[in-house]
């Protein structure tokens, strides 16, 4: 495919999962994420610890998934 016609947010390092944003896409996916999972540790851990850890692993699966999806190479597993 034409370089130009490619959309990879992130790029894969190393031999194993890791893959680091290459792309402002990629950046303000990351600071999302961050923002989501420190919310909801800091407003539902303390009204339910359960529902709280439900936000944090629904979050971390869709950026998962979003990150296996715009890696350039694949994420290795």
């Amino acid at each position: 495919m034409a370089p130009e016609l490619e959309n990879y947010w992130f790029e894969r390092r190393g031999r194993w999962c890791s893959a680091a944003p290459t792309a402002w896409q990629g950046r303000l996916l990351t600071a999302l994420y961050t923002l989501v999972v420190t919310a909801s540790a800091y407003l539902l851990v303390e009204r339910t610890l359960i529902g709280g850890i439900v936000a944090m692993m629904l979050a971390t699966v869709i950026f998962l998934l979003i990150i296996a999806a715009k890696t350039r190479g694949g994420v290795g597993l």
